[in-house]
């Protein structure tokens, strides 16, 4: 879980910097996704613990929810047709990427906050600043050790 949050994080402080409109768009849509799923979670147990027509409408809002599923298996349906080689793994693993749609946008929501405060990433063991588009300063980087050095070859 470390690896993909550090990963999605790198990906979202990316796209802040070299396309900022994908990144106001992504931040806009998943921060409203994740209210309205919450609110309409919020508003089923309101309905559910006090009654009321208008905590149930808001809990409509909960219809979210099976439209990621939907939009989870359109996709594997599309992975599917493009390489049907892995057809009968992601047979075994639609209930996991349906539940995983689920949590994406609380996840994205996570990368977008985290790459507001920052402009720093690590990738491959090296630390880096974006700056902006066009500057990026290496801050550390790790030496190999004697395993990952490259080995010169001679004639």
């Amino acid at each position: 879980m470390g690896q993909t949050i550090e990963f999605t994080n790198r990906q979202s402080l990316i796209s802040k910097i070299y396309f900022p409109p994908l990144w106001w768009g992504a931040a806009i849509g998943h921060s409203l996704g994740c209210f309205f799923v919450v609110y309409g979670l919020a508003s089923f147990l309101s309905w559910f613990i006090a009654g009321g027509t208008a905590a149930l409408i808001g809990a409509a809002c909960l219809a979210m929810v099976p439209l990621q599923w939907v939009n989870a298996l359109w996709l594997l349906g599309a992975v599917r047709e493009m390489l049907p080689q892995l057809t009968e793994s992601l047979a075994r693993l639609k209930w996991h990427y349906m539940f995983a749609a689920s949590l994406a946008p609380f996840l994205s929501l996570i990368n977008t906050i985290n790459s507001l405060f920052t402009n720093r990433i690590t990738w491959r063991g090296i630390r880096y600043e974006m700056r902006s588009p066009w500057e990026t300063v290496i801050l550390s980087s790790v030496q190999p050790t004697a395993k990952e050095a490259p080995v010169l070859l001679k004639k």
